[in-house]
């Protein structure tokens, strides 16, 4: 911005009047905290004089900084406030340090090898003792990776930029690969276990996407059931039923009723991101909290959503084949519709949600059988999967308390059974990506009727 503005008619006219604008420019950063600046300002000055950006090189372990075009080497004294901390690290700060320059180095374009595993056929399954010995371990390593501040914590978590690079961020507040879907592991895993450490973490993980959700504007914010508002909300509900605390459901409640109206409004109308998400949220919060009013100030979006998924002149995301699927596809809008009507009793609701299921069910069928018959680069995953494949479907048709059976049989889910022996390793902590949904995983195992299914956005367990 400094050498664009060098660029001006007047100091172009007058080099003695650009030098001062140039070193005034220079000195006003350097009082504004980055006093340090002030020892480069000479050789920096001559580089914008020369319409060059300054550029500076130095070497490790050295605090001298030397200019490219010869100037002298300038020795600067370095961050000395930085020291304590840096003395102060330990194998887990290295440990992390390790971890974050993985991340930066992996290549998503290029997939890691998923060989086909053979299945062996064991005497027996594992008993619930050892699921949930497994579960406790991988709770350890997700209370070892936390960042700890006060009475609040995070994690770092990979993110993929662009489809072609990850990067490490902190986690969000949401669900799919946030705080609440860590801490919703955590504490089942504790009252399961009677392990205080993992409640203590879950509640510190819940205070901060609390917090984390208190900065988010009413007009603009991500509302799904897997990512945004709806997400946080299904979990506190959740962690309010394990924990025996009532306070999280209460701001659960609250939370729906600040952005119902935001809800109503969205352009996103799948399950992950949008409205058919928030619906399906905001039915488990009104059940859990008995509140009738949520589910009456949901009726605008709901007719929304029937209005745009049942029209034949809309050409909308949700309806492309590329998108077919529970994630994205008709199949999350048909789950909300299928749970509005068992909420409502409104049939009109329940013949659309059915025949949602059978399009794209139809779609991925076809899809299975002919691979060709879907743009690799429309449809990158995989025909079986959660998030945009016939499972996904097919869950979404199960998961009401009055399904729709008649897609599927016995041979679809055993042919379904073969193609699955597929596993790749992960390192994030989160509930849909990593480390929090294996474990969660196996408390389902091991502990079915106290641990509801978060893809099907069970309601919380009565009893």
């Amino acid at each position: 911005m400094t050498l664009f503005a060098s660029y001006h008619p007047r100091f172009q006219r007058d080099a003695i009047a650009c030098e001062a604008m140039l070193r005034d420019a220079l000195r006003a950063a350097a009082a504004d905290g980055q006093r340090w600046l002030r020892h480069l300002e000479d050789a920096e000055a001559a580089d914008l004089l020369a319409c060059d950006i300054p550029y500076f090189a130095s070497t490790v372990g050295s605090t001298d900084v030397c200019a490219i075009h010869g100037q002298a080497a300038i020795g600067l004294t370095g961050d000395t406030g930085s020291w304590p901390r840096i003395e102060g690290m330990n194998a887990r700060d290295l440990e992390r340090q390790e971890s974050l320059i993985r991340v930066a180095m992996q290549d998503p374009m290029k997939e890691a090898a998923a060989a086909a595993i053979n299945v062996v056929q064991r005497a027996g399954a594992p008993s619930p003792e050892i699921l949930i010995a497994t579960a406790a371990r991988i709770g350890d390593r997700i209370c070892e990776l936390a960042i700890e501040d006060g009475g609040r914590c995070t994690w770092l978590v990979p993110e993929i930029v662009n489809s072609r690079r990850l990067t490490t961020t902190v986690a969000g507040f949401d669900l799919y690969d946030g705080l609440s879907g860590i801490a919703l592991f955590l504490a089942h895993l504790g009252a399961i276990t009677g392990e205080a450490r993992y409640g203590r973490i879950a509640e510190a993980a819940t205070r901060e996407a609390l917090a984390l959700c208190r900065k988010q504007a009413a007009g603009s914010a991500i509302v799904g059931a897997f990512q945004g508002i709806g997400s946080l909300c299904y979990a506190l509900v959740h962690l309010a039923a394990v924990t025996g605390r009532q306070e999280p459901a209460a701001e659960a409640s609250a939370i729906i009723r600040k952005f119902d109206k935001r809800a109503a409004r969205t352009t996103d109308l799948d399950l992950i991101t949008g409205l058919a998400g928030f619906i399906v949220a905001t039915l488990v919060v009104a059940r859990f909290n008995r509140d009738k009013g949520l589910v009456d100030n949901l009726r605008p979006a709901a007719e929304r959503l029937y209005r745009l998924t049942t029209s034949p002149r809309r050409a909308l995301p949700i309806l492309k084949e590329s998108e077919t699927g529970l994630a994205h596809g008709r199949a999350g809008a048909a789950l909300a519709f299928l749970r509005w009507a068992e909420t409502t009793g409104e049939a009109r609701f329940r013949t659309a949600g059915e025949d949602l299921l059978r399009k794209d069910f139809a779609i991925m069928e076809a899809a299975r059988g002919d691979p060709s018959a879907k743009n690799a680069a429309d449809h990158p995953a995989d025909a079986l999967g959660w998030c945009r494949g016939a499972l996904g479907i097919a869950m979404a048709a199960l998961g009401t308390r009055s399904p729709v059976t008649d897609l599927f049989d016995a041979a679809w889910f055993a042919g379904v059974a073969q193609d699955m022996a597929r596993t790749c390793p992960s390192q994030s902590p989160s509930l849909m990506l990593g480390l929090a949904g294996t474990g969660y995983s196996l408390l389902r195992e091991a502990a079915g009727h106290r641990v509801p299914s978060v893809l099907l956005l069970e309601d919380v367990p009565i009893g």
